[in-house]
């Protein structure tokens, strides 16, 4: 037996160490661990995985908890004096075989003398059709093709949770009302070109490129080698939307902002970083974006550049989202009230190049933007003249809806996963 096998015993040994004085004294016990073969246990996947299910484990309220680490990976470690043990192992069961990483997870319940309570069913290999028992104890399977496998459910896994954050965000921006000259479910704002129905095409359209950025942060190395590529794959998403929305440009400056936070999630998974970090990584991959402005263009974040020196979404983005940190504290829920009151602290702190634009100068875009210091969101009735009042003057705030998009991503993240 190898020195690092040796130490995995021991490791689990004592972890029955300590559980057993709860035991004894009548409680019982959950643990949860990532499944990882071998001898190397404490890898970036382990972390990502133990994310995602603290947070469903701690909303079963346990009388005490901790994180216990080792030559065995990672432990969560929940204790219980309530509730029925049986009950809690099927539920754990149902957990391991329905939910993201279910197959990657071991979650064990020990009540009384009689220790762990079994499963009625044994758990399949990953990589064939037989007991994983067997193929572990018979080694059945090279390392490597496992840790492949591995890899792959877990991408696939972490893609799916992401698009499903990315998609709930766009929504709960998208169904607001009213929204100061910005597309709702029951007005066009001041857009003419554009609906309701016309911003759902184009997130559908968009939604499956993030999860190639996302895949494509999951195998960088570097934080520079993130922006090229994800850049690349935003023009596939840009032109995809608008053959979904026939020419009208929906969701561009959403489509850059996104890629960023779904390359830099993957990035910030990977190294075993806290969530918080996408946003210098965000700085990194983007600190070159100011050559954007040495050659001319035609567009509105151009002219804005040459006129006023504002760098919009390019300089938010440089600066590793400073805007949509200053959001996040605040979108303490996802209830209308709430997102109204964020999107006017966005609207309110953002150079917008959509603003400045529709607003003919930077002057007037400061001036629209004093409209919105002293409105009282619980005032429906304000807040219908003020969106009246944008729409009558032909404004709308998409760089503020983008950034609030963006940070209702982070916040839906940061409860799906406790990095």
């Amino acid at each position: 037996m190898s020195e690092q096998s040796h130490d995995i015993l021991n490791d689990r040994e004592y972890r029955q160490t300590m559980i057993k004085p709860y035991l004894d004294q009548g409680l019982w016990v959950i643990t949860c661990k990532a499944n990882i073969p071998g001898i190397h246990k404490n890898l970036f996947y382990t972390h990502l995985i133990l994310s995602y299910y603290q947070p469903l484990l701690d909303a079963l309220k346990p009388i005490d908890k901790w994180r216990h680490e080792g030559s065995d990976g990672e432990t969560l470690v929940y204790v219980f004096k309530d509730g029925n043990p049986q009950q809690m192992k099927n539920q754990m069961v149902s957990w391991e075989e329905t939910k993201p990483y279910g197959r990657l997870v071991d979650i064990d319940v020990y009540s009384g003398l009689s220790g762990s309570i079994r499963r009625k069913s044994l758990r399949r290999c990953l990589l064939c059709d037989n007991d994983a028992f067997s193929c572990g104890r018979n080694q059945t399977h090279p390392l490597k093709e496992l840790l492949a496998k591995i890899d792959q459910i877990a991408l696939e896994d972490t893609q799916k949770l992401l698009l499903a954050c990315l998609d709930a965000a766009i929504m709960d921006e998208l169904n607001l009302d009213p929204k100061f000259g910005l597309v709702t479910p029951i007005s066009n704002g001041s857009h003419f070109d554009m609906n309701y129905h016309t911003m759902l095409s184009a997130k559908d359209a968009i939604l499956p490129y993030f999860g190639q950025m996302f895949a494509h942060g999951w195998q960088a190395h570097h934080e520079e080698q993130l922006f090229q590529k994800a850049r690349s794959i935003g023009l596939e998403a840009e032109t995809a939307m608008f053959q979904a929305t026939k020419g009208i440009n929906a969701y561009k400056g959403l489509i850059f902002n996104l890629g960023l936070m779904s390359s830099a999630f993957a990035y910030v998974i990977t190294h075993q970083a806290p969530l918080k970090t996408m946003f210098p990584t965000i700085a990194t991959m983007t600190k070159n974006l100011i050559k954007d402005f040495e050659e001319p263009k035609t567009t509105a974040g151009y002219e804005a550049y040459l006129k006023y020196r504002t760098m919009g979404a390019r300089g938010e983005a440089m600066n590793g989202f400073p805007t949509v940190q200053q959001l996040i504290p605040m979108l303490n829920d996802f209830n209308d009230l709430t997102l109204l009151k964020v999107l006017i602290e966005a609207i309110k702190m953002t150079e917008d190049t959509v603003l400045i634009r529709r607003a003919g100068s930077y002057d007037m875009a400061k001036k629209i933007q004093s409209w919105f210091f002293n409105i009282d969101v619980s005032d429906s009735e304000a807040l219908m003249q003020l969106t009246k009042r944008c729409i009558e003057a032909n404004i709308s705030f998409g760089g503020a809806a983008d950034l609030l998009v963006c940070a209702i991503l982070y916040c839906r993240l940061a409860k799906t996963f406790a990095f």
